[in-house]
């Protein structure tokens, strides 16, 4: 996916069954980047309180990250499709670094 991309790239996480937790957006020039996920799945359509205030914004961290267990990567650039496999484990809570 080297030239000709004139749009952002989609990225897709969707669960075991196939349902989209997560969509996000890449950037639009070409060449190696990273995309960060916070393991959250999409949070509710935008809303405005009385403040004019992104209710998004406020209760960000009130969207519910997605559970341990097998997920599928897709990126879209235009009519090309790359996927890949992502397995996201249990955290150990006895853990304490290298």
């Amino acid at each position: 996916m080297k030239n000709g991309v004139t749009e952002p790239g989609k990225i897709e996480i969707l669960n075991i069954m196939g349902e989209v937790v997560r969509d996000l957006e890449g950037p639009k020039e070409a060449g190696y980047h990273k995309v960060f996920w916070d393991f959250r799945k999409n949070p509710p359509p935008k809303q405005e309180d009385q403040s004019g205030q992104s209710m998004q914004q406020r209760f960000r961290r009130r969207v519910p990250m997605v559970g341990p267990g097998e997920y599928l990567v897709r990126l879209r650039v235009g009519d090309k499709v790359l996927s890949t496999r992502l397995v996201i484990e249990k955290d150990n809570p006895d853990y304490m670094g290298r």
